[in-house]
């Protein structure tokens, strides 16, 4: 499905999200989850970082679809009325079947989301699921600053694999 379509609903759903980390981790986290996002992620220093979803912020901004603006030591972001008139125009107005997934999301802290979506980054990547000694290593490693929400990121995980699965992301 197309990015902006995707974006348009997630910002429509949550009615902002604070922080281009916060959006990273939140679009990574539901993309990994089944949610047809289609933007490719690489690792950063903040985690997983998607350089395509970076140039569609920016692409959309220039727009007028999205807007962002500061907000205390980061910024907001936000759908304009523009996008909003978008959405109706494609008939893409009902609440996604992932919003609840969404909505909790961005009630996380960006640190919680940044261990989440690293644990699900490495995962894939290492063919080793959460949980298991390999994985939990080379989180340590990647991320000695957030050690300490190791375990409560693959709680939270465990329990979003519960609640949020694909299959019911995508009814």
């Amino acid at each position: 499905m197309n990015i902006l379509i995707q974006l348009g609903s997630l910002l429509r759903t949550v009615t902002q999200i604070e922080g281009r980390k916060k959006l990273q981790k939140m679009v990574h986290i539901l993309q990994e989850f089944g949610v047809p996002f289609d933007v490719s992620y690489g690792y950063h220093f903040y985690g997983p970082f998607s350089e395509q979803l970076q140039d569609s912020l920016q692409s959309f901004q220039h727009d007028g679809l999205i807007h962002e603006t500061p907000y205390h030591q980061t910024s907001r972001f936000a759908a304009d009325a523009k996008l909003l008139e978008l959405l109706e125009l494609v008939d893409a107005t009902s609440p996604p079947a992932w919003a609840p997934f969404a909505i909790e999301l961005n009630a996380k802290s960006p640190r919680d989301l940044e261990a989440i979506s690293t644990l699900l980054y490495l995962e894939k990547q290492t063919g080793n699921i959460v949980g298991s000694d390999a994985v939990d290593e080379t989180f340590e490693k990647l991320k000695p600053n957030l050690k300490e929400l190791l375990p409560k990121a693959k709680s939270t995980l465990a329990e979003f694999r519960v609640t949020f699965s694909p299959n019911k992301l995508a009814a």
